[in-house]
């Protein structure tokens, strides 16, 4: 019996996250809720996460260095609950009503913003690309 093919696997993956964000009260249209911590909080979960944060910027970013400095995208980092470290990269299509769920402390679980590479990856417990 041969394995279901990557796109399907991708497939299911959304698909199963719709329906949490649906039992969460989520919809298509809900705007992302992202939960940002009050700044003390965010000083306390930045400082438990340093070293990740400090060996992300020294060993992974140089890796990635031109491809942030030639093009649209982010990378975030964030730790285990979906609680956003650290963004690297450019902010100019984000929209300014969205700019809160990059900084430091946002939330990117499902509950709140709905299905999403982090939040996703978190709950199903697998890589999500």
């Amino acid at each position: 019996m041969s394995q279901p093919s990557a796109s399907l696997a991708h497939d299911i993956i959304i698909q199963d996250s719709w329906t949490r964000c649906r039992d969460f009260g989520l919809s298509h249209q809900t705007r992302p809720s992202f939960g940002q911590l009050p700044g003390a909080e965010v000083s306390r979960l930045l400082e438990r996460h340093h070293g990740l944060v400090q060996t992300t910027h020294q060993e992974v970013l140089p890796v990635y260095e031109n491809i942030l400095s030639n093009s649209n995208c982010l990378i975030l980092l964030a730790d285990p609950q979906g609680q956003l470290l650290k963004s690297w990269g450019t902010q100019r299509f984000v929209e300014s009503s969205q700019t809160q769920g990059f900084m430091a402390g946002a939330s990117w679980s499902e509950r709140g913003t709905g299905t999403n590479a982090i939040g996703t990856a978190l709950a199903c417990e697998q890589a999500i690309h």
